[in-house]
């Protein structure tokens, strides 16, 4: 069978629940022997690394049971953020994400199996910035799982720390590079493209304002410009959402316009309604791909 798909899984903290949804129709309908790669980025990471390990239910129960706690601090969200500004590495300030508690629940609790990712034929690439040049690389995550899992995840500004690989450093390249379409359709000239993101492709506009708010705190934490990448990014997202829906080969699944979860939800109903959201518009696949 002709491996003619891509798949490119978006980030977005908790609303990754979402692509957890839809990946698991897609193991279900097995369309490993058709898939030529996989992109992820930020939570669209440990996603992929489910979903090619075959345990998108056990990565949706991360979201669900586990990541509900001890992992997103809704209440210190925006005061830890805040003090970040204000402070820059000066003091030592609680992050508002503990990327530790994630990485333990996959090592442990909920196991991804690492010895299969490695072995596997279809490779998971994960959208990273290096911060010392400043431009996002494509790490293979079959290389050393767990490190680049945890580079893909380390969200800035909720998140001080950087990830080491090998000698360089690494963070969530989803700020830079949310879908990065263009690149794909470049590189995979005639494959048919699956576009998952995990918000309504319309935000609204206060989440615009948000990511122009998240650069400047960067900014104040980091000396060098890796706020212009947010700006950036933004600005790419929308343009590769609307390249999407023009192009007969890509399909963009998002959830709709009363999905209830956001980057911090930690409310279990809320998360499953926009679990059993990704498993609905996972459907679309089918006629997509006319099986």
């Amino acid at each position: 069978m002709k491996k003619d798909i891509i798949l490119c899984l978006g980030g977005g903290a908790m609303t990754g629940i979402f692509g957890m949804g839809v990946v698991s129709v897609l193991e279900e309908m097995n369309l490993y022997p058709r898939i030529r790669a996989v992109y992820g980025s930020s939570a669209g990471v440990p996603n992929g690394a489910y979903f090619l390990t075959k345990q998108s239910k056990l990565g949706s129960s991360v979201y669900l049971k586990d990541l509900t706690h001890n992992f997103i601090f809704p209440i210190n969200y925006f005061i830890n953020v805040w003090k970040k500004y204000k402070y820059g590495f000066n003091k030592k300030i609680d992050d508002s994400i503990d990327i530790n508690y994630a990485m333990k629940v996959m090592r442990y609790k909920k196991p991804l199996n690492v010895n299969k990712l490695k072995n596997s034929k279809i490779p998971l690439y994960a959208k990273l910035i290096n911060i010392n040049t400043l431009k996002v690389e494509y790490v293979d995550v079959r290389k050393d799982p767990l490190k680049v899992i945890r580079a893909g995840i380390s969200i800035v500004p909720y998140y001080s720390s950087s990830a080491k690989i090998g000698r360089k450093r690494y963070i969530d390249g989803a700020v830079a590079e949310p879908i990065g379409l263009r690149k794909l359709m470049k590189r995979y000239p005639h494959h048919k493209i699956i576009v998952i993101i995990n918000y309504w492709k319309f935000r609204a506009y206060w989440q615009g304002l948000k990511t122009f708010l998240e650069s400047f705190i960067v900014k104040r934490m980091y000396k060098k410009p890796i706020f212009k990448l947010f700006i950036k990014g933004d600005k790419r997202l929308w343009k590769d959402i609307s390249l999407a829906e023009k192009r007969r080969r890509v399909l963009l699944i998002h959830p709709p316009k009363n999905n209830p979860s956001l980057q911090w939800t930690t409310d279990h109903n809320k998360l499953m309604t926009t679990y059993k959201m990704g498993i609905k518009e996972a459907q679309k696949v089918k006629k997509f791909l006319k099986i």
